[in-house]
């Protein structure tokens, strides 16, 4: 099956306690599979204080096969944020560290295992971050 990749970035003009400012979006790059589908979004999209929650959703459309032994990576930026102790949530269910996750301070790399995602199914991943101080 080949892959193919589509990328997009949103920005916005405008101005902000009397001062023009330009926001940019993170670069999303999807790989498009058939079948499958993982989003990525935050509960806020301008982020002052207080934690900021990820949600991460893998979809299993496919009227044909399971997906087995997923397992999610992503990478914070360590200088900005660290994760939420006990915040790693799957299908509501809390996860584990060192068993069901790990998560590497120094690289802000955070690796969940998951059930497998049965045909039509989907799973449900939420972690918080908070601000380094």
């Amino acid at each position: 099956m080949a892959d193919t990749v589509l990328s997009s970035q949103a920005g916005s003009l405008g101005s902000y306690d009397g001062q023009s400012l330009s926001l940019s979006s993170s670069l999303v790059s999807v790989i498009l599979v058939d079948g499958l589908s993982l989003t990525m979004t935050t509960d806020q999209a301008v982020w002052a204080d207080g934690v900021l929650t990820y949600t991460v959703v893998i979809a299993n459309v496919s009227g044909e096969y399971p997906y087995t032994a997923p397992v999610v990576t992503t990478v914070l930026d360590p200088t900005l944020v660290t994760l939420v102790d006990n915040s790693v949530i799957a299908n509501g269910t809390p996860l584990v560290l060192d068993t069901d996750y790990t998560f590497d301070v120094l690289t802000g790399t955070l690796i969940v295992t998951l059930d497998d995602i049965a045909i039509a199914g989907e799973t449900t991943l939420t972690f918080q971050v908070q601000k380094v101080v």
